[in-house]
């Protein structure tokens, strides 16, 4: 497979010689590596980039959302403590993955940019549960049931379980293109930029 600008990645991390092992993975798969940096000095040139990968403990979520914002470009965020309220932060700041720094692997790193260039959302299904289940353990009941229709919300509870677009169409009997529409409008409803954000949103108002 070869780089394009739909794969290109910048990847920041301080650690030159860790950043090097990402852009060596990254770069053996088939993404263009646009650039890269240490704590965003020199300041990336995002343009044609989809996804920035950044180390959210130095860098922080304000900066990159920051770009984000100006540029268009997906967030992908590495963190070496994957603690509720850091995930939870991460989600709702719009970022479209999460990977822990300890356990990642070039097979997780490759597959969640892949996953995240292609318009999905990309976050190890151990920590959505563990999330979902802390912002269970408190979550107020809110009123956003009136706002999402039966179908939503059961396929909110499909995302939940980690299940994919394809397994979602085959279990409620929905093609494909459905599904997407439904997240679609449930992100749009719900303003949020990702599906684990509105998972973790609809969690914490207690309708799943």
């Amino acid at each position: 497979m070869s780089g394009s600008l739909e794969q290109a990645v910048w990847v920041d991390d301080s650690n030159v010689i860790y950043r090097r092992g990402l852009t060596t993975c990254l770069s053996a798969a088939g993404f263009k590596v646009a650039g890269e940096s240490s704590d965003l000095q020199p300041g990336p040139d995002l343009s044609g980039v989809a996804v920035l990968l950044f180390d959210v403990d130095t860098v922080g979520l304000p900066r990159a959302t920051a770009l984000a914002d100006r540029s268009g470009v997906r967030l992908v965020g590495l963190v070496r403590e994957p603690r509720e309220d850091r995930l939870f932060d991460s989600l709702t700041a719009g970022l479209s993955g999460i990977l822990v720094r300890r356990d990642l692997t070039p097979s997780r790193l490759v597959t969640s940019l892949r996953a995240v260039t292609e318009g999905n959302g990309s976050i190890p299904p151990e920590l959505l549960s563990q999330m979902l289940a802390g912002l269970a353990r408190g979550a107020p009941r809110g009123a956003l049931g009136g706002q999402l229709a039966n179908r939503e919300v059961d396929v909110l509870q499909l995302l939940a379980q980690g299940e994919s677009t394809r397994d979602i169409a085959s279990l409620l009997s929905y093609s494909e293109r459905t599904v997407k529409n439904i997240v679609h409008d449930v992100l749009v409803k719900l303003n949020c930029r990702t599906r684990a954000h509105a998972v973790a949103v609809v969690t914490r108002k207690g309708l799943i």
